[in-house]
């Protein structure tokens, strides 16, 4: 077998290509997950949640009873965390993302059994994000969705 110096040098760049490619495209989905947690960092969902947390662990584990007993709490015990988001209690249970009311459980319509308490009602590019108690804020496909929230409309 003949070394022919040519198709070295081809077989190194389609390697470099693929290369790059692959590193281009770890990139991409490493830029999504960014925007993706940066989006759930930054969204009204989470100081609602970190304030749905804070309303259970006063009141034995019991979830609000309904809007206006989370939104009294709100007033008297979550102003700070008003302060800290730059937001106010009635945009604090709207979405930036969709433009609609957040869905909250209330006592009667109790969390389901993946702890999550609240969600985008229809969310932004087959994305919803869902909480659960204390901040904790993720962006879902609607696969991933229909698992956390089974009775979900």
């Amino acid at each position: 077998m003949k070394f022919d110096p040519r198709k070295s040098i081809g077989c190194r760049l389609t390697a470099l290509a693929v290369a790059g490619a692959l590193v281009g495209l770890s990139g991409c989905s490493s830029h999504v997950e960014t925007k993706r947690a940066l989006t759930a960092e930054t969204s009204n969902l989470k100081p609602l949640s970190i304030l749905y947390g804070q309303y259970t662990s006063r009141n034995e584990n019991r979830a609000p009873a309904n809007e206006a007993d989370f939104k009294k709490f709100i007033q008297t015990s979550g102003q700070w965390m008003l302060e800290q988001f730059k937001t106010d209690i009635d945009t604090l249970f709207v979405s930036s993302r969709d433009g609609q009311p957040y869905v909250v459980f209330y006592r009667d319509n109790p969390p389901p059994a993946s702890g999550i308490v609240a969600y985008e009602r229809v969310g932004v590019g087959g994305e919803r994000l869902v909480a659960q108690p204390f901040g904790g804020v993720e962006a879902v496909d609607d696969a991933r969705f229909r698992e956390l929230v089974p009775n979900a409309p």
